[in-house]
């Protein structure tokens, strides 16, 4: 072969020659690459093999031709990066074959990270609480406590688990877009040490009113309790619990066992909502009996409370009556309380009973009092039907074994009335009273004689019934005033006159006017004559006043001694029918024992003159 370079700006090269000798010798058979390249996920597993027996294959991976001194292919290999691997077969007798040549692209997926096993195992009592994590985001956990390695179906992590037996924890993560880590494993030993027994809060909480009482046990025997009620974990310097006790507020109690030889319990937790009572309301008057109305007032301690309330008996709700302010009673009722506040239990049902019994109307005293002469009439009435009225007249209340009032009645002297109703179903009524002031009336005077007609004169006497009385009058015929002449004795008309008497005393009202009308004309002699059968039946005594015996004679006759033109005869007063002259018959059957009056009134000369004749009459 012979060869010459030709160059722009140069002269042509000389001319190269070399000389070949070709001897026919056998080429050893292309290797073959499996798989033949391609595109692959983190890695690839490469082999090699020649059809020409005994050969040897030596390969590349960094795209260089294999040479006698390249790496001898003695079994596959992987790659897990990208490259380009080249073979070439070498054997004895045999030229060397080909170079056969094959492009791999490993595309690298990472791979989760190795799970951390917390504790990272070790020797503990009684148990341990193991805990998973992978650093991989969105990594799953898959576990195996028996020392296998964890596959896609082994338990799913999901929270941290407890053992309380010696085990070897393996765990794997998983997660999407990730080879599978590799495993993580912790061996762990579990020495079992008994647990004292979680204690018991009775009652295990709930919502309760004012206070609640609590109890603790463990039935772990010789255990101390030891407890907190702020809701933290008991330590061994907590509270140690000596007997029941009383919240009185809401709190979270927590309390834990503790006994020699075991591990502490587990902690017992119960929440108690306490929540206090509004008080009780006082009702006012706490109830009983009552006249006609009761005037009833609420109250209640709790500051703020509102206070409701029934008159029915029934117990009060949120929706009864609010009280505002007294009410007032007044027919009988029960009436019931109960007091309402933001924050409290409704308070108990305060209770109280009233009797409200009406009152009789208070009676009505007619006249009611003042000052009366002599007497007055007093009526009583009252405007309650049925009603019975008692009453007093000495000031003193009356009282239902009082006089009973059955019809007006007569005061004759100064008295206080007091009336009071009683009636069936009704209080009894209010005392009524009216003062009465009864002056007495001086007696009216008595004027001796009483008047009538009389010879030449007449000797008037005046009397009063009335102790220390004095008697005033007239003879003019004129009412006798406190002026008028004082009586002190028996005087003497001698002409004709009107007498008009009145009594005046300390204490006393006036006394009525007395009048006598006296006729007083001159007498002519006139004188009365007996007869009379038998002169033993009339005899006269020292004043010469006939006496008259009565048994002696069946009548007697008397004769005035002087003719007049009219006669009139009067026995004691009264006129003497049929007797109309000068001589009058008198039957002494018709005559009483005792003293009598005779008079004859006689008419002369246009003059009235009369003259009355005392006389007895005895057995």
């Amino acid at each position: 072969m012979r060869a010459k370079a030709f160059a722009s700006g140069y002269n042509n090269s000389a001319v190269a020659s070399a000389a070949f000798t070709v001897t026919a010798t056998p080429t050893a058979a292309t290797p073959v690459i499996s798989p033949a390249g391609g595109n692959f996920a983190d890695s690839v597993a490469v082999s090699l093999s020649c059809a020409t027996s005994g050969a040897t294959i030596r390969y590349t991976t960094n795209g260089t031709d294999p040479t006698a001194g390249s790496t001898l292919y003695s079994g596959g290999f992987t790659l897990t990066s990208s490259a380009t691997v080249r073979a070439r077969a070498f054997a004895s007798g045999y030229n060397d074959s080909a170079v056969a040549s094959a492009a791999f692209t490993v595309t690298v997926t990472p791979t989760a990270a190795t799970p951390v096993i917390s504790p990272a195992g070790g020797s503990f009592a009684d148990s341990v609480a193991v805990s998973l994590s992978c650093a991989t985001s969105g990594a799953t956990i898959r576990y195996t406590t028996n020392g296998t390695d964890p596959t896609a179906g082994s338990t799913l992590y999901s929270g941290s688990f407890t053992l309380t037996s010696s085990a070897t924890v393996r765990a794997k993560a998983f997660a999407s877009g990730y080879n599978d880590s590799a495993v993580a494993s912790a061996a762990f030993t579990v020495t079992v040490t008994p647990t004292a027994a979680t204690p018991v809060i009775s009652p295990a909480g709930g919502s309760f009113a004012d206070s609640v009482a609590v109890s603790l046990s463990c039935a772990t025997s010789g255990a101390a309790i030891r407890y907190t009620i702020n809701g933290t974990d008991p330590t061994a310097g907590s509270t140690l619990y000596s007997g029941g006790f009383t919240l009185t507020s809401s709190a979270t109690m927590r309390a834990r066992a503790f006994a020699s030889g075991y591990n502490d319990s587990a902690i017992a937790s119960a929440a108690f909502t306490v929540t206090p009572t509004a008080a009780t309301p006082l009702i006012s008057p706490a109830g009983g009996s009552f006249a006609d109305a009761a005037s009833v007032s609420l109250s209640c301690a709790t500051s703020g409370a509102t206070i409701r309330y029934t008159t029915n008996g029934t117990d009060p709700t949120a929706g009864s009556t609010l009280y505002s302010g007294s009410f007032t009673l007044t027919s009988s009722a029960t009436v019931r309380a109960r007091a309402f506040a933001s924050g409290y239990n409704e308070s108990a049902v305060a209770s109280a009973a009233f009797t409200v019994t009406p009152t009789a109307a208070t009676p009505v005293i007619t006249p009611a009092g003042g000052s009366f002469a002599d007497s007055v009439t007093i009526s009583l009435s009252c405007a309650t039907s049925g009603a019975a009225i008692r009453y007093t007249t000495n000031g003193t209340d009356p009282t239902a074994g009082s006089t009973l009032y059955s019809g007006s009645f007569a005061l004759t002297s100064s008295a206080t009335v007091r009336a009071r109703a009683f009636a069936s179903g009704y209080n009894n009524s209010a005392v009524a009273s009216a003062a009465f002031t009864v002056t007495p009336t001086a007696a009216s005077p008595v004027i001796s004689p009483a008047g009538g007609s009389f010879a030449d004169s007449v000797s008037i006497s005046l009397t009063c019934a009335t102790s220390g009385a004095a008697i005033r009058y007239t003879t003019n015929g004129t009412d006798p005033t406190a002026g008028s002449t004082l009586y002190s004795g028996s005087f003497t008309l001698t002409s004709s006159a009107t007498i008009r008497a009145r009594a005046f005393a300390s204490g006393y009202n006036n006394s009525a006017i007395a009048s006598g009308a006296f006729s007083v004309y001159p007498s002519s002699g006139l004188q009365f004559v007996f007869a009379a059968p038998g002169d033993e039946a009339i005899s006269y005594d020292t004043n010469q006043n006939a006496i008259i015996d009565k048994s002696a004679t069946a009548q007697f006759t008397t004769t005035i001694n002087q003719s007049f033109s009219s006669y009139l005869w009067l026995l004691d007063g009264a006129t003497v029918s049929g007797e109309t002259d000068g001589t009058c018959v008198t039957t002494t059957a018709s005559l009483s024992i005792g003293v009598h009056g005779l008079t004859c009134v006689v008419m002369k000369n246009g003059l009235q003159y009369s003259k009355e004749l005392t006389f007895r009459i005895v057995p």
